[in-house]
């Protein structure tokens, strides 16, 4: 599911990915808290319409809480990533 919205948020756990996010382009926010758990939270995209996936940069990819801006200066789907996380609650949005 896409949403339209400019903002994204969702706690993660474990190993998953959340819903996905029509981004337009422009300057965003990533932030991140919760229980790492030594797992690593990562801020995606897609410029192929979900077929792949590569992260944002590194200060979208996370092993604690902390966060970051970043540029995509190209339309793309934007997700969230979680790999061994217990819970960590993770907002996206544009500036």
């Amino acid at each position: 599911m896409i949403e339209s919205r400019k903002k994204l948020k969702a706690t993660l756990t474990e190993t998953m990915c959340s819903a996905e996010l029509a981004w337009e382009g422009g300057v965003g926010v990533f932030e991140a808290d919760g229980d790492f758990g030594g797992g690593t939270v990562a801020l995606q995209r897609s410029l192929d319409g979900g077929a792949s996936w590569t992260a944002v940069g590194e200060h979208t990819t996370l092993t604690a809480a902390g966060g970051g801006r970043f540029a995509a200066s190209n339309a793309a789907i934007l997700r969230l990533s979680a790999e061994a996380v217990g819970a960590v609650v993770v907002v996206v949005c544009k500036l």
